[in-house]
């Protein structure tokens, strides 16, 4: 059984996924599994996953049909049973030492359930286009974010299989916005979170990505999360002015 299953949903993804297991073969940190799941995919992303095979201790599991990418994710966490699990999408880089040092934080703290860490964005196509991401580190800090915006950046994100077990899967009702619901589930059952203050991965800013195409149903779905994580704070009491608040948010 490996230590880590890196957990990797996509949805012709061709363009990309070659690099981004590139990345994962450069990895110092070995002891790990890939799990992919190819998403009902059009365009060959299994077929060209499939060459990773001999570099990778690799899983390609494919979808009959497109099911989103919460109940992708749910089905490679159930297909594999390492100690962690590591998130990773399609198009995004980790960087070669991200696998060691998130293993070795969060075994040097037992009290945090995961960890993100800084992202380093990039233009496709533009390597010269680049900035850094930055977010709060502590668990408090994080929790006072999460009553505004995720807080953590689900790519980014290693955590413990035993904080599935507790918080339950992700929730495919919640598709472009299910990492902030389950951080605001897990923080309300007093899962403790933690950001390491480098950036050990890159994000691909591209046409073809989810944020850009579902940008306003994602603000959408955001909306519904703060609200219920602010309503179940507040004791199911939602005062009736929250809604109107944060509803420039989707305009």
């Amino acid at each position: 059984m490996p230590l880590i299953s890196v957990v990797i949903p996509a949805h012709n993804a061709a363009s990309f996924v070659a690099e981004t297991l590139c990345s994962l073969v450069k990895q110092t940190f070995r002891d790990f599994e890939v799990v992919l799941v190819d998403d009902g995919s059009a365009d060959g992303t299994a077929e060209i996953s499939h060459r990773f095979s001999d570099d990778l201790a690799l899983r390609v599991l494919v979808n009959a049909q497109n099911s989103g990418v919460a109940a992708s994710i749910n089905r490679g966490i159930a297909e594999s049973d390492s100690l962690y699990i590591a998130r990773l999408d399609a198009d995004d880089l980790a960087h070669p030492d991200r696998l060691r040092q998130q293993l070795a934080f969060l075994e040097a703290s037992p009290d945090i359930d995961l960890c993100g860490t800084h992202m380093r964005m990039f233009k496709d196509g533009d390597a010269t286009h680049t900035s850094v991401h930055e977010h709060p580190t502590s668990d408090a800090a994080i929790k006072t974010m999460l009553l505004q915006h995720n807080a953590l950046s689900h790519p980014s994100v290693l955590m413990r299989r035993q904080f599935m077990s507790d918080v339950g899967q992700y929730d495919p009702a919640c598709d472009y916005a299910e990492d902030y619901d389950l951080w605001c589930r897990g923080a309300l059952m007093g899962k403790r979170y933690a950001n390491m203050p480098v950036h050990l991965t890159s994000y691909r800013v591209h046409s073809g990505q989810v944020g850009q195409i579902k940008s306003k149903l994602q603000c959408e779905r955001d909306l519904a999360v703060k609200t219920r994580y602010m309503s179940a704070l507040l004791g199911g009491m939602t005062p009736g002015y929250l809604p109107a608040l944060f509803s420039p948010l989707v305009q």
